[in-house]
């Protein structure tokens, strides 16, 4: 195990309420000697994860985990409340629907739904991290997202999405199942989630990606306002051919 593992073994035993821990204590819970403790006290003090009182020289939990721990629940709150936003538009349009978390360049699937009903996550057939070259999802996530570097090849498919507000799969032609993406802003005006649909074969004419789109658009804006960003101005008649 290695030494940032090891440091971060010692927040295990560090007490619940804000009273704190001494030197010898926490050597003591963790049998080991006082010390390798305070070198690994002193590596988690420099990162924020804990902080000393220089009252009473006990340490407690610093800054930086809590800003962890309300980021974890702001996400999680997002979820809830985008995620019925996100099944209302597969019932009412008879589809697949696929929410992602784009939390730190990753895009993940959360949550899915076929006519309104939650499926199965595990049975999506992405990875971790989405092949970002081919899906709609990821054409978002170069246009709008942080930590996603924009390959060459993508470059006239992200001015697009930018334009439009939304992203189709690269390349689907009429007549061929595709996706279509929008982005969702958290309240700190960064890329927070990928609201996806996923398309039987249109008519010819098209007509039913229009009503599509359209719809799509309307649900990013909602799950954004929902949860305290601010939503872009989409524009999907304005696509670039």
């Amino acid at each position: 195990m290695g030494t940032v593992s090891n440091a971060l073994k010692m927040l295990d035993h560090f007490p619940l309420d804000a009273r704190g821990i001494g030197l010898t204590d926490l050597a003591r819970a963790s049998r080991q000697n006082k010390a390798t403790v305070y070198r690994y006290l002193c590596e988690l003090e420099s990162n924020a994860f804990v902080e000393q009182d220089y009252v009473t020289r006990k340490y407690r939990v610093g800054p930086a985990l809590t800003r962890l721990a309300q980021g974890r629940r702001r996400r999680g709150g997002a979820r809830e409340v985008i995620a019925p936003i996100v099944a209302a538009l597969s019932s009412r349009l008879n589809s697949w629907t696929i929410l992602f978390d784009v939390a730190d360049g990753a895009a993940t699937p959360i949550a899915i739904y076929h006519d309104g009903v939650a499926g199965d996550v595990g049975r999506v057939s992405f990875g971790s991290r989405l092949s970002l070259k081919d899906s709609s999802t990821g054409i978002v996530c170069h246009a709008f997202g942080n930590g996603f570097d924009t390959p060459e090849a993508l470059t006239d498919a992200v001015l697009g999405c930018r334009h439009t507000g939304m992203a189709r799969s690269p390349g689907a032609q009429a007549g061929a199942l595709q996706s279509l993406s929008a982005p969702v802003f958290g309240s700190s005006g960064n890329l927070a989630f990928v609201a996806t649909l996923v398309l039987p074969p249109s008519d010819a004419n098209g007509d039913s990606i229009h009503t599509h789109e359209t719809a799509l658009c309307l649900t990013a804006t909602a799950a954004t306002v929902a949860i305290g960003g601010q939503p872009m101005p989409f524009h999907p008649s304005r696509r670039l051919q």
